[in-house]
């Protein structure tokens, strides 16, 4: 009477009409009765959920069956059950219930029987435990379960994952990517691919000829359509090569990725291949072979393409490409897009240390095209705060938080526009909290934010500080956005107050960064070409440099560079008397 029981004419059978109610009603089992109930439903909805339209039954299954107590359970088929529903979570984005899983199928694991007495199923079931946990930034429990693979695995194959996944793990905590680059090398050497740590001259020179006779006189561009061939060392040595060019270390690079593509020549590409030329693209790009590195870029997008199944790994090619190479000739909104797609790609599958990399590429590129810094892009900024947060990225919160303070700082009225502290980001009390290696990367970043506010906003002794610290760093980044902003401002503050103060240092350091969007301008860079001009007219002011640098402002609607060009144009004409 109450509608609680609904009969189905179909099946002939009665059944409660809302699952709250079920709840309700298996709340008056208690003891065994209702564990002997909850097996009885779980076996059910197993048999049930076997097709894709029906798999929403194992996560029901599971989710009772752990409720059990384990005296009662097969404990070794529970784990699997914890395991199968898991990949399902994954293949769903669903990152964290996958990770509730696989720990609840864990500890079914270690108490029951079947635990490396089922090699290849314990050895898989640890390898999804490693990269779930890293992913989700959890070092310990991940370092545990690498260690326990070590100690078990029966070959050096077997342990691949565990290596691999320590090295980056150790990198994480440390942030010393000169110890992980080497622990790297170490691992490539244990697993008979051995590469030379500090190549000499002669090393390079070898390694560059035999890439040459491979390549027979054709372009990078030939590799897109050769055969697809798995080759497991490439997922290590594109992870490594991320490390090695943080911390500078081109040479083991371009010696890993030209033995790589020989090899591929002769055996066929491996979807980490892309990812691996994009990041000898970052390697050419500092060694000022811009036009060079541009290609390989283009060549890692083409070749992404062809594993679009693999959407981590085309999604990292992109990413590479974007943040790195491409934004050295096509425009920074453009990249944009694409690295927030790569943002989203990375989030689905579970990386998301990669995804708030992309995040930050994204933002750099924002800032540098000179797109409105609205609410909308204040909200991304608390988004993506929040979850690095979550998952315990806590460097790379460190950033966003720096960046929000940044546009926050250019959208509202402040009382000290130049400096880095309010809602967002407060600099002096950030710095003191971190690590040697980590404060080095965020000093160069907020000086940087801050040289480009004390420029719009004309604080001159700002100017100098920010300038006299950015001087010691290289003039190079692997991402090409946040590289391009440090060295536009960098060079316009050079030559602004190496006028004004006669100093030859400053003016020398203008030119440095001149010669850097020169180069690019001559490529027909979309970005570079309104910053050379304007580098030129605060260098050498007068009305056709000021009226060039608009002008090519106007055509690369970069609209942030013009109302620059326009105010330090007008300015000039007042202090000439000039109406």
């Amino acid at each position: 009477n109450e509608g609680m029981v609904l009969f189905s004419v179909e099946n002939e059978t009665f059944n409660l009409s809302h699952d709250r109610i079920r709840q309700a009603c298996r709340e008056f089992i208690i003891g065994d009765d209702r564990d002997d109930l909850l097996i009885r439903i779980s076996y059910v909805l197993r048999n049930v959920g076997q097709s894709p339209q029906t798999e929403w039954c194992l996560y029901v299954a599971v989710d009772h069956l752990n409720t059990i107590p384990p005296e009662k359970m097969d404990l070794g088929d529970l784990a699997k059950l914890n395991f199968d529903s898991s990949q399902i979570a994954k293949s769903r984005a669903a990152n964290v219930k996958e990770n509730e899983l696989l720990r609840e199928g864990m500890r079914c694991l270690e108490s029951s029987d079947i635990i490396w007495n089922e090699y290849d199923f314990t050895l898989e079931y640890y390898k999804a435990v490693i990269v779930s946990e890293y992913s989700l930034g959890n070092l310990g429990h991940a370092m545990v379960a690498i260690e326990k693979v070590l100690e078990h695995a029966k070959t050096q194959n077997d342990k691949f994952i565990a290596y691999m996944y320590r090295m980056l793990c150790n990198c994480d905590q440390s942030r010393d990517y000169n110890d992980a680059t080497e622990e790297g090398l170490r691992i490539m050497k244990m697993l008979g691919y051995g590469i030379p740590s500090s190549p000499n001259k002669v090393d390079m020179m070898k390694e560059e000829m035999l890439l040459n006779v491979s390549l027979r006189s054709r372009d990078f561009s030939f590799l897109i359509n050769l055969p697809i061939k798995d080759q497991p060392i490439l997922e290590l040595i594109d992870h490594w090569s991320g490390l090695a060019v943080c911390c500078s270390r081109e040479k083991e690079v371009q010696v890993a990725t030209w033995r790589a593509i020989r090899h591929s020549i002769d055996h066929g590409i491996d979807r980490h291949l892309p990812s691996l030329l994009a990041s000898l693209g970052v390697v050419y790009k500092k060694q000022g072979k811009l036009k060079k590195s541009y290609a390989l870029g283009k060549v890692a997008v083409l070749m992404a393409e062809r594993f679009c199944d693999h959407k981590e790994l085309n999604a990292n090619a992109r990413f590479r490409a974007y943040a790195g190479l491409m934004g050295q000739i096509e425009s920074f909104e453009k990249c944009a897009d694409c690295l927030l797609q790569c943002a989203n790609d990375f989030e689905l599958a579970g990386k998301f240390e990669l995804s708030f990399l992309s995040h930050m590429g994204y933002f750099y590129s924002y800032f540098a095209s000179g797109l409105p810094l609205n609410s909308l892009l204040e909200s991304k900024f608390l988004a993506v705060e929040d979850f690095s947060r979550r998952t315990n990225k806590i460097s790379l919160s460190v950033t966003f938080q720096m960046q929000r303070q940044f546009a926050c700082n250019l959208r509202k009225v402040t009382k000290f526009p130049t400096e880095l502290n309010g809602e967002a980001f407060h600099e002096r009390e950030m710095l003191e909290t971190l690590d040697d290696n980590i404060k080095v990367q965020t000093l160069r970043d907020s000086s940087s934010h801050r040289l480009q506010l004390a420029y719009i906003f004309g604080d001159e002794e700002c100017m100098l500080s920010m300038l006299g610290i950015l001087a010691s760093y290289p003039f190079t980044d692997a991402l090409a956005p946040r590289l391009h902003n440090r060295l536009c401002f960098v060079g316009l503050g050079s030559f602004s107050m190496g006028r004004t103060r006669n100093d030859d240092s400053l003016m020398e350091l203008g030119e440095t960064c001149l010669l850097y969007f020169k180069k690019l301008a001559k490529l027909g860079s979309l970005n570079a070409i309104p910053v050379h001009a304007m580098l030129l007219a605060v260098k050498s002011p007068n009305r056709d440099t000021f009226e060039n640098a608009i002008e090519c402002c106007m055509q690369s609607s970069a609209t942030h560079l013009k109302a620059l060009a326009n105010e330090r144009y007008g300015l000039f004409l007042l202090e000439n008397d000039d109406q």
